[in-house]
């Protein structure tokens, strides 16, 4: 698994990540380490990117992502 993106809130403070197109919590993160190739734990339990990722807001990753994806799955019922 890969991250691709560090995900930020709207007070720019990080909340997760995607990995492999999926949105991730920093807590799920952190239980799942060991399958993220490009992340590791540091001492203080801090998360860090092997190289920087790109960064987007929740907003964007998420909802407008979700609903894309509502739409387009939805398309044919109208």
């Amino acid at each position: 698994m890969t991250a691709t993106h560090c995900v930020k809130n709207s007070d720019g403070n990080i909340i997760g990540f995607i990995v492999d197109g999926v949105f991730y919590t920093d807590y799920k993160i952190k239980e799942n380490i060991q399958y993220i190739d490009n992340m590791s734990l540091e001492k203080g339990g801090a998360l860090a990117a092997v190289e920087q990722l790109l960064e987007t807001t929740y907003k964007k990753a998420v909802n407008e992502a979700e609903y894309n994806r509502l739409i387009k799955e939805n398309a044919s019922d109208y």
